[in-house]
């Protein structure tokens, strides 16, 4: 029955609740997109895209489209490579040297992506949903507190607690995937965020990419790998640095996509294949990293959804690849109830020095050996509750 208080009706968290897990979370189909203003910039001619104040307009493009999910997000700085009188372009007065030595000048990345920070639909892709979403009844942000483990501990155990460490107890990682200063205890392994369903409020522990980008990074043109992302002050070890965009796309576009992307040489394709589904039962075998035998190419399934950050993506998409990185991928689930269609995430897996460009593996995490690999398959399946 519907509470009323002084003849006005009263709406419960329980209510609440209940009709946010009957609801999908805010989604968009990339067919949706426009391109106009990206139309009409790339048809300028050469001499005015290469103009240095583009670069501004640049700026101002990916604030205005990330200005809803990440409001308090540090502006993304673009250090281009012309010889024009911006040899020196500032970020919180700390001076970046230009590439002067890339004859081409090109102030800002290309114009041919839509910037979003979403996962964009793709054809065939079903809406997010929330119906088999489990949130904790925590208050005030004490979730980290609620172990249920000792005698005198009158509080209710936190379910989202209770589900992280059902996965990575086995990895010896106890407690949430995050440490008191919000930086991740270790790369790759899942992470269950607190999520809309949960009575917890933001200043929870275990709401980290939720709560958005909080690092200082700038694009900037290198010599030889095109544009890459640098870091604009020291990156602690373990900080969340952004989310891999893009479209998501379901199995059978993406191996068509990839087959026209390699006509041409680019491509921004990365398999959603941590935790694939074992196809046997309902339950997930886990997997911490891809192995490139051909045994394992043989056996293991195609994964269900691929991102592709070449049509739709923010800055990750000009991460470069490195053979000893300083950031790595990690999965983060936070209002999906689907076990496949986590976020791809990136987080620092070293202290990343100011200046430095921020890189990572495209073939999985080089510090994952054939043995961690073996633990993981032979430990018990994930459950998606």
């Amino acid at each position: 029955p519907l509470l009323t208080l002084a003849g006005f009706p009263v709406t419960t968290w329980t209510q609440t609740r209940l009709q946010l897990q009957s609801t999908p979370p805010p989604h968009r189909y990339s067919k949706s997109l426009s391109h106009i203003m990206h139309d009409y910039i790339n048809s300028y001619n050469p001499q005015m895209r290469n103009y240095p104040q583009m670069r501004i307009v640049y700026e101002s493009m990916m604030k205005e489209n990330t200005s809803l999910d990440e409001p308090d997000a540090p502006e993304i700085r673009i250090y281009g490579n012309e010889d024009s009188g911006f040899s020196h372009y500032t970020y919180n007065d700390n001076n970046v040297e230009n590439n002067t030595d890339i004859d081409t000048p090109e102030p800002t990345p290309p114009w041919e992506f839509y910037y979003t920070n979403e996962m964009l639909l793709g054809n065939g892709v079903s809406p997010p949903s929330r119906l088999n979403l489990k949130g904790c009844d925590c208050e005030g942000g004490q979730c980290h507190l609620n172990t249920g483990k000792t005698k005198n501990n009158s509080r209710k155990p936190c379910s989202c607690l209770q589900k992280q460490e059902d996965h990575t107890k086995i990895y010896d990682v106890h407690g949430f995937m995050y440490n008191q200063d919000g930086l991740l205890k270790k790369n790759g392994l899942p992470v269950f965020e607190c999520n809309s369903l949960c009575g917890c409020g933001e200043e929870c522990r275990n709401r980290v990419v939720g709560q958005g980008r909080k690092c200082k990074v700038m694009l900037k043109k290198t010599p030889k790998k095109g544009w890459g992302v640098f870091a604009c002050e020291k990156i602690p070890e373990g900080t969340f640095i952004g989310i891999y965009s893009g479209e998501l796309l379901g199995h059978e576009e993406s191996e068509e996509r990839a087959i026209k992307y390699d006509e041409f040489g680019r491509t921004y394709l990365f398999d959603i294949d941590w935790w694939a589904p074992n196809s046997d039962s309902s339950e997930s075998d886990s997997s911490a990293s891809s192995s490139n035998s051909d045994s394992e190419e043989e056996t293991r399934r195609p994964s269900k959804y691929t991102i592709d950050a070449y049509h739709a993506g923010n800055f990750t998409r000009f991460l470069n690849h490195s053979c000893d990185p300083n950031a790595a991928l990690t999965p983060v689930y936070i209002d999906v109830d689907e076990i496949e269609r986590p976020l791809l995430t990136i987080f620092s897996k070293r202290e990343i020095q100011d200046q430095e460009e921020i890189t990572f593996s495209y073939s999985g995490d080089p510090d994952v050996d054939d043995d961690d690999i073996d633990i993981v398959r032979n430990t018990q399946s994930l459950q998606t509750t």
